[in-house]
């Protein structure tokens, strides 16, 4: 807010601004997640790359999958 004070910014403009980034730090991708994604995608790979039958029955067997 300082920042913006000093750059001539409307305070009305500056909470708006500042309430968006708020909003995205709260509701932005976790690292936690990202980590998550990654360790299942690495899984899944390697299961295709050297186990691509336990994949396609682990596959079928977790049908419809939330489709």
């Amino acid at each position: 807010m300082t920042g913006m004070a000093k750059r001539s910014y409307a305070v009305k403009f500056a909470t708006s601004i500042v309430g968006q980034i708020r909003g995205f730090a709260e509701y932005g991708f976790p690292e936690s997640s990202t980590a998550s994604f990654a360790l299942l995608a690495y899984s899944s790979n390697w299961l295709k790359c050297h186990k691509p039958t336990a994949l396609f029955a682990a596959l079928l067997n977790s049908q419809p999958m939330g489709f």
